[in-house]
């Protein structure tokens, strides 16, 4: 769905639904332990191991880097103000209730340990919370966004890799970049 001014690129073309690619993909579990709730403030730089958590974020100017692993988030996964997050090898786990919002002019780049070939975000497939980037953020997710009951709505994105969700929504302005090239 595109309104107001939105646009996708590539263009849409209607296709039949296919079968879901992830139907028999298990769900990713880390080894790691539970850190609670971290969130990179302003003026902090923290350092996140592959684990649990209920929060995980940046926000007015802090700075996050995700190891490479899996992070299983409880509650939500957000990137706010001028927060900057990046990750190279990463898997996103968000069971069900939990969620993904990235607003203010937050810089987000994550990327799967497979590429364009694996999974950087995985909502459970009874998860029904939206997948959320807000106009003013710059955000590109390298690998598939996996959100089978979930509305990906859009305000700026550029996705290299699958996105299989319910619903695409782009907002009024909003721009999303599909790039599935190597």
């Amino acid at each position: 769905v595109a309104s107001g001014g939105a646009t996708f690129s590539p263009t849409p073309v209607n296709a039949p639904a296919v079968a879901d690619p992830f139907a028999n993909e298990p769900v990713p579990t880390t080894n790691g332990g539970f850190y609670g709730s971290v969130v990179a403030g302003s003026g902090q730089t923290i350092e996140a191991s592959p684990g649990t958590y209920t929060t995980l974020g940046a926000s007015g100017g802090g700075v996050l880097t995700l190891d490479p692993g899996v992070y299983v988030i409880t509650t939500s996964f957000t990137n706010s103000g001028s927060g900057q997050i990046t990750g190279d090898g990463v898997t996103l786990y968000f069971p069900v209730g939990s969620s993904l919002h990235l607003s203010g002019t937050s810089v987000t780049n994550l990327t799967s340990p497979n590429g364009m070939f694996g999974i950087t975000v995985f909502y459970d497939r009874a998860n029904t919370n939206s997948i959320a980037t807000d106009i003013g953020v710059s955000a590109t997710i390298q690998g598939a966004i996996y959100g089978k009951a979930s509305q990906l709505k859009i305000d700026q994105l550029v996705a290299g890799g699958l996105v299989v969700v319910d619903t695409v929504s782009v907002a009024s302005g909003g721009t999303f970049i599909l790039n599935c090239q190597q």
